[in-house]
């Protein structure tokens, strides 16, 4: 009897709520969130630029090394002697100081930017310059994405939707199993053709995902809902001819302190579709600090990462740099935001809250 009364109370204090919209709802939890790219020669037509080792060689010989101590250096690469003036080949007043700390501490080295005219994303800014793409499923131009026009021509990072480029892949599927899980809910929907008004949620969970045997994320789990408002993305959208889009909106959630602490993206907005395996896949688009990009997936990760995913780091600290296109500093003019897309991968989950918990839509 006392356990039947406890069972009572606490189901009453957990209760799962719905909130009070009509139509129905999905509830989803990420299975990737990764930089949209778009592979191939139309991108990159000079080529893609080259691996750690090339560069690698290239930096010794401007540090000062000659040629035969090069290659003595590099001859067990990726290991070797040439690691400690690689990973201190900035200069600070002269003095050797770590690179990936302070990426301006070496000239800029002017890696491969993405040249083609195509991209995935949306027109942030309303306008159309000679910097903008065409998105290669909408058709729409205009399209702001200079975080892949840094980064695309790195070979860690090509791939063509839904393939996954491997760097902002890797770093994703690492930080997933530690970081408490991304939720997604789509509510409010009475067609799944054509509806003019419905809600789009992203929400953090309390724990991480699990994984099915396959390694990607395991479908139909029950995640709990954390309430924290940092932790609440909402926003109102539509669906047309089965795409849901959103109005502009703040994002902003926390991610994985060894990665990226947060993810920030000012003008958001995102393009989804459920497919007929119950998945949601689409894009988000928005503007993000660049810096935030630079230090959470290189400028923390260091020589490791560097040499084995072929990125210059300094170069892809002074492409992010030179390419940001938004929010201006009011001392410097330098803009501190950069445009990018990211792909958004979810399955199907069941979202639980307690109690008289209900997000505020913006």
């Amino acid at each position: 009897m006392h356990l039947r009364f406890l069972a009572m109370i606490l189901f009453g204090t957990l209760a799962i709520t719905q909130q009070s919209f009509g139509g129905e709802r999905r509830g989803f939890v990420l299975d990737w969130f990764h930089l949209a790219t778009l592979s191939g020669s139309e991108s990159c037509p000079d080529g893609l630029y080259p691996l750690s080792e090339v560069f690698y060689t290239r930096e010794l010989k401007r540090l000062g090394y000659s040629p035969d101590e090069v290659e003595e250096l590099l001859k067990d690469f990726p290991n070797g002697g040439y690691m400690e003036p690689i990973i201190n080949r900035g200069r600070i007043d002269g003095k050797p100081v770590n690179v990936y700390a302070y990426p301006w501490s070496q000239p800029d080295p002017e890696i491969t930017l993405v040249t083609g005219s195509r991209a995935f994303g949306f027109d942030l800014d309303g306008e159309v310059s000679d910097q903008d793409f065409v998105d290669p499923v909408t058709g729409e131009t205009g399209i702001d994405n200079q975080l892949y026009r840094a980064l695309g021509c790195f070979q860690s990072h090509t791939g063509s939707l839904p393939e996954r480029p491997g760097l902002p892949q890797i770093v994703w599927d690492i930080q997933r199993d530690y970081m408490p899980a991304w939720l997604v809910e789509i509510s409010g929907i009475d067609d799944f053709q054509t509806d003019e008004e419905i809600q789009i949620g992203f929400y953090r969970a309390f724990g991480p995902v699990k994984r099915d045997a396959t390694g990607d994320v395991r479908s139909d789990m029950s995640m709990w809902v954390d309430p924290d408002p940092r932790m609440q993305n909402v926003v109102r959208g539509s669906i047309k001819d089965g795409v849901i889009t959103s109005a502009v909106f703040e994002f902003a959630m926390l991610g994985n302190p060894m990665f990226m602490a947060e993810y920030s993206l000012q003008e958001a907005r995102v393009r989804l579709e459920i497919t007929p395996e119950g998945r949601l896949q689409g894009v988000m688009g928005g503007f993000q600090p660049w810096q935030d990009i630079y230090y959470g997936n290189f400028g923390s990760q260091g020589w490791a990462t560097e040499h084995s995913a072929g990125v210059d780091f300094p170069g892809a600290y002074y492409a992010l740099k030179k390419l940001a296109d938004a929010e201006p500093d009011p001392q410097t003019g330098e803009n501190q935001a950069i445009s990018g897309t990211y792909w958004i991968e979810a399955v199907p989950a069941f979202l639980m809250r307690r109690a008289n918990e209900v997000a505020e839509v913006h």
